[in-house]
């Protein structure tokens, strides 16, 4: 399942702040006061409102005190969610909690008493109303994602007290400026993140640690860019020369830009830094840049030409992360680690892996629909989950020897695979690993592996050859459901558990070998197996009746039980010999090898056009090495000899003998 990425999903991994939580109930017992304000008195006989009503609407005072004690505090979510459009606070109060006013769609305005001296982290958070608030000379910090999500806040002015400023405190707001006063001392990560109608971040001159040039915001020694003002028109941007760091989120959602010019001297580019530029056509990252943080360039759907610096040594998690547009990327040659995600759902149609990649993380390649070819290094050890599922253009791939693990999912529908080598070095491969590989022909497990796990064949049509390792204990839910071209399967002798639905639907399947070590067979394992005749079980009866069979196994039940059989018997031609025939007798002699158990053998005379002149039947056993056999039948040409299931609606055990008549 392609997953999808709103702007608004990506900010909340950008930030990892940004996350719904349920309001936090005090413990102490609550008191109502008019029927619409929760709240609990504290060991000093002050006052914490705790919540409000359901019902509570339009403007709401709090009062200074209640029953003669002072409302000193607003506890954490404590309006979370209501549908309060003003709220009057009074002097009293001196502190505010987490998430107080958070969700508050309706709300517009606020005016925070001077008595207040911290803007607690998500106060105001999705607050999609408001336009006014007023922050008092008081406050000295401003909380991580305070304001964030305020779609309607357009200005907001900081009183030259606030001398620390959180993470996202003003991410995906509705600001067009702002000024950072002369006290601020500090500005976490991606304050402004998707402020898209930002077009200028002003600096107090006299402020010690942050500058401002062109309206964007760096530190004062101008060597880190810290946020591009999102709002800006300008197409292409040209990073000043002597920064070294451009922070997380810098140019997230600037979707004017389509070139961004870095310069030789940085170092390093933060988490999401260019994220969701989606007209962001081109990159070159110098090769000055040792590190390039998770998600920089995800979800920029136009960039289409990029060349990544030959110092970097990992393609960091989602780094290319919905980049449709990209065909072709030079992974460079000191890359140790392809991260989780990197290319996820991207445009790439071929891929080389550099040679000192020795893990591929998970989703990786996930979703490249176009991929159809990927050379993989000798070093290689593990395929992550899901590394290559929904490659559907994918036709083959050669893993290196060195592959020890492949992932859950790791080429699930890769509809295009028709034939995959699993190198013998692997121990483990998850489940679902092949799911839905419609194409895929044959497959043979290596020693060492233990378990076929959960849905590992899961749709895999095309299947009509598996050879199993002696090492397996388990076959897993679902394992082969679908299966329809299998027609057999010996499990190996170690096998103890056969699970849910493992054979389900494998509606060729004719044959299958149980060990006796199997004591349990789940649920509607061999479930719509129209077609099985034949279990060789590698015990008596009395053992087979005590197997748990589960419900839903009637195609298992009702087929014939050969016991005392180890795998599944390779029924050989047999030979003629002897052969005369008087012109209506014919008699002659058949040889057979590795008779298991009593056959049918049918022997059919066909005159000179094909058609049948006549027929026999008897039966060999495992104690007959051969049989003298007469049929009749009249202007006889050929005769052949059938090895048939006596015991199951006569099935053809081998090809059948052939041997031409002399006619006289």
């Amino acid at each position: 399942m392609k997953r999808k990425l709103s702007i608004i999903l990506t900010v909340l991994a950008a930030l990892a702040l940004i996350i719904s939580e349920p309001p936090i109930m005090s413990a102490r017992a609550e008191e109502w006061y008019g029927g619409y304000l929760r709240y609990t008195v504290g060991d000093d006989a002050t006052v914490a409102i705790t919540g409000c009503a359901e019902t509570a609407s339009g403007e709401i005072e709090i009062p200074d005190e209640i029953n003669n004690m002072p409302v000193t505090s607003i506890g954490d979510w404590a309006f979370y969610g209501c549908g309060i459009k003003r709220v009057i606070i009074p002097a009293s109060v001196t502190s505010i909690g987490a998430g107080a006013f958070a969700n508050c769609y309706g709300l517009t305005s606020i005016e925070i008493p001077s008595s207040v001296t911290v803007i607690s982290k998500r106060m105001f958070y999705d607050c999609i109303s408001l336009t006014n608030v007023i922050i008092p000379a008081s406050v000295t910090e401003i909380g991580g994602d305070a304001f964030s999500y305020c779609f309607d806040l357009t200005d907001i002015t900081l009183p030259e007290s606030v001398r620390v400023i959180g993470d996202g405190a003003f991410g995906q707001s509705g600001l067009t400026g702002i000024t950072i006063p002369e006290s601020v001392e500090n500005i976490g990560t991606a304050v402004f993140c998707g402020c898209d109608k930002l077009t200028d971040i002003e600096v107090s001159d006299g402020n010690l640690n942050y500058c401002s040039i062109d309206g964007n915001l760096f530190d004062k020694e101008q060597k880190t860019l810290i946020q591009y003002a999102a709002g800006k028109n300008d197409s292409a941007y040209a990073i000043p020369d002597g920064v070294t760091d451009i922070t997380a989120a810098a140019f997230f959602a600037c979707e004017s830009l389509t070139d961004v010019t870095i310069p030789d001297g940085v170092i390093s580019i933060g988490n999401r830094a260019f994220s969701a530029c989606k007209g962001l056509t081109k990159i070159t990252v110098p090769d000055s840049v040792a590190l390039i943080g998770e998600y920089a360039f995800s979800n920029c759907g136009a960039l289409a030409d990029v060349k990544l610096s030959e110092s970097i040594t990992s393609i960091s998690t989602g780094m290319f992360y919905l980049c449709g547009n990209i065909t072709d990327v030079t992974i460079p040659a000191n890359v140790t680690e392809i991260g989780k995600e990197a290319f996820y759902c991207s445009g790439l149609g071929s891929i080389v892996i550099p040679d000192n990649v020795t893990s591929i993380g998970d989703f990786a390649f996930s979703d490249c629909a176009g991929l159809t070819s990927v050379k993989l290094p000798a070093a290689l050890t593990v395929i992550g989950r899901s590394a290559f599922d929904g490659c559907g253009s994918l036709k083959e791939i050669a893993l290196p020897d060195g592959v020890t693990e492949i992932g859950a999912h790791a080429f699930s529908k890769c509809g295009g695979l028709t034939e995959f080598v699993i190198p013998a070095g692997v121990k483990s491969i998850g489940s679902c690993a092949f799911y839905y590989c419609e194409g895929l022909t044959s497959i043979e497990i290596p020693n060492g592996v233990t378990e076929i796990g959960d849905a590992m064949f899961c749709g895999c049509s095309g299947l009509t050859d598996v050879i199993l390792p002696e090492s397996l204990t388990l076959i897993g839910s679902r394992a082969f459901y679908g299966c329809g071209g299998l027609k057999e399967i010996a499990l190996p002798e170690a096998v103890t558990e056969i699970g849910y639905a493992a054979f389900y639907e494998c509606v060729g399947l004719t044959s299958i070998s149980i060990p006796a070590s199997v004591a349990r067979i789940g649920d509607s394992a061999f479930d719509g197996c129209v077609k099985l005749t034949d279990v060789y079980y590698g015990k008596d009866a009395q053992d087979w009746a005590a197997v748990d069979k589960g419900y839903g196994n009637d195609p298992l039940i009702n087929a014939a039980i050969h016991y005392n059989t180890v795998g599944i018997p390779e029924f050989k031609t047999p030979v003629i010999s002897g052969l005369s025939y008087d012109g209506n007798t014919c008699t002659f002699t058949a040889a057979f090898d590795n008779i298991p158990y009593t056959v049918d053998l049918i022997s059919v005379l066909y005159d000179r056009n094909g058609a049948i002149s006549g027929i026999s039947q008897t039966e060999a056993t495992s104690s007959v090495a051969e049989k003298t056999i007469t049929v009749s039948g009249e202007n006889a040409k050929t005769v052949k000899v059938f090895i048939w299931n006596s015991l199951t609606g006569m099935r053809p055990l081998c090809n059948a003998a052939e041997a031409d008549i002399a006619l006289k």
